[in-house]
């Protein structure tokens, strides 16, 4: 049986709403969320190893990337042999002043980690975490270190926003809008316009460009909830509460980052991690911020990337290992 491709409705059909309660606003929510079993590969003709079974890839977004943004990627793992998870943060529109990211987005991945292992069986995953998603990820390990700490293979913190102490709202907006969107889009229309691009040239820069339209059209989608992410950003910091995770509590966490990153630059998270990482925790590839979900150049590294991450699950924890399977 020869491989079907994964489309998008097959993704859309698996998403599904999940409620928690909410004692705080004494009441019930429901966020959006998807999980695609091996079964789904089954039925597609993707051969999935059986050792990836009920152990899949958390994928957490960053601000304002909605399904359809992430739809590329998604289907990268699954045809790669991953199951995969994720949680679909709302974006909200300009009157939807209740979102609270801080709080939602913690709340949401507390409890669709404990579906996943309670309701879904799975029995370990590897988080794979964009940008702003490091500080849910970072928040609810650091409340409860040790509730998770068994089924969590590794972490992958993609361009995660490491800012230095002296960065303010103000400048983190002007590298948003000179750095990211001017500046990038400058640099693709450049490309498009140059007469000694090549085909996969013009077609890198138009992805390009889709990807900062796209992004910037959701970012001013709901202002009211960008700019309650914009002041976490700048006032949370998870350096010291990462370097917990890592030196007492033992996770494997590692950075994904592109060095072309026009938002956060990557000396900053460099410099942040140089104490608490070892070289094999840190890849660093081309790229911009959000280019993993937009661009489809550097996904075979970190699929290796993650690769490598659970090999080191399976050595250091003997984790993977069942009928004398090993991880490939």
């Amino acid at each position: 049986m020869s491989p079907v491709k994964i489309t998008d409705k097959v993704i859309y059909d698996a998403t599904h709403y999940l409620p928690w309660n909410s004692p705080e606003e004494g009441s019930i929510r429901k966020y959006r969320a998807f999980y695609l079993p091996s079964s789904i590969h089954e039925s597609h003709g993707i051969a999935i190893p059986e050792c990836h079974k009920k152990r899949p890839i958390l994928l957490l977004a960053g601000t304002s990337i909605p399904l359809s943004d992430r739809s590329d990627l998604v289907r990268y793992f699954v045809e790669a042999g991953y199951e995969v998870a994720s949680i679909i943060n709302p974006i909200g529109g300009p009157f939807d002043f209740g979102i609270n990211p801080k709080k939602d987005r913690v709340d949401a991945l507390r409890n669709y980690l404990d579906w996943l292992i309670e309701v879904a069986n799975v029995r370990e995953l590897l988080i794979v975490a964009q940008s702003y998603s490091a500080y849910e990820t970072v928040r609810l390990l650091f409340e409860n270190p040790d509730k998770y700490e068994k089924n969590i293979l590794g972490i992958v913190f993609i361009n995660p926003p490491v800012l230095n102490e002296g960065t303010g709202v103000i400048k983190h907006c002007s590298r948003f809008v000179w750095h990211h969107v001017l500046k990038g889009c400058s640099g693709a229309v450049g490309i498009l316009l140059g007469k000694d691009s090549t085909v996969n040239d013009r077609s890198f820069a138009r992805r390009e460009m889709a990807g900062i339209v796209r992004w910037t059209c959701n970012t001013f989608r709901n202002p009211v909830r960008t700019m309650k992410e914009v002041l976490d950003i700048v006032s949370y910091r998870i350096k010291d509460r990462l370097a917990v995770l890592v030196k007492k509590h033992q996770y494997d966490i590692n950075l994904f980052l592109q060095s072309d990153d026009q938002l956060l630059p990557i000396g900053v998270t460099l410099d942040q991690f140089q104490e608490d990482l070892c070289s094999e925790h840190i890849r660093v590839v081309p790229g911009g911020h959000n280019d993993i979900f937009f661009q489809a150049c550097r996904r075979n590294e970190l699929i290796e990337f993650i690769r490598q991450i659970m090999m080191r699950a399976v050595d250091k924890y003997g984790r993977g290992l069942e009928k004398g399977l090993r991880l490939p």
